[in-house]
């Protein structure tokens, strides 16, 4: 996922969320690269790394957005969803994940927004796909997610979910 914006002070950025392995063992966690290189110019971009999550949860539905105006002005919001952090056994793919920065980007908060038990407890299994948007005006970021249910390997429902948070 790909976020590019130019901040209040007039500079570009372009920040890219991914899932990896790098540098890490027992599996995926959520990164970033970000660059303020003239990317128009077509040479090499100097980029700088970090990692964004830190549970091995095998993060997929990596979305990025990017708060342009209002108090956290610049700020940038990464969401994914996951496995059960405690029990990576059991296919229940229902948390969901929302971790956010300012610049320089380089040290990331990490929020649970929902997990397996919210809504839906008693279906076997959940799959949620992740959205954040980001409103500068009324200093807020949204989280939406798109819960996928099985029984049995068998779709049983799709819902949609949101929570807002104001600071």
């Amino acid at each position: 996922s790909v976020v590019a914006f130019t901040d209040g002070g007039g500079t570009d950025h372009v920040i890219i969320a991914y899932a990896s392995e790098e540098g890490e063992l027992n599996g995926n966690r959520v990164f970033m690269k970000h660059t303020t290189s003239d990317l128009t110019a077509g040479g090499a971009a100097t980029w700088t790394k970090a990692q964004v999550s830190t549970r091995y949860d095998s993060p997929g539905d990596i979305r990025i957005s990017h708060m342009p105006s209002g108090t956290y002005e610049d700020r940038v919001f990464i969401s994914w969803s996951g496995w059960d952090p405690a029990d990576f056994s059991d296919w229940e793919g229902g948390w969901s994940w929302l971790a956010y920065a300012d610049p320089p980007y380089l040290s990331w908060t990490e929020v649970e927004v929902f997990n397996t038990d919210t809504h839906q407890p008693t279906v076997d299994d959940t799959y949620r796909m992740t959205m954040t948007a980001c409103s500068g005006s009324r200093d807020a970021v949204m989280f939406l997610v798109e819960d996928n249910q099985y029984v049995n390997e068998a779709m049983t429902g799709v819902d949609t979910y949101g929570r807002v948070s104001y600071d």
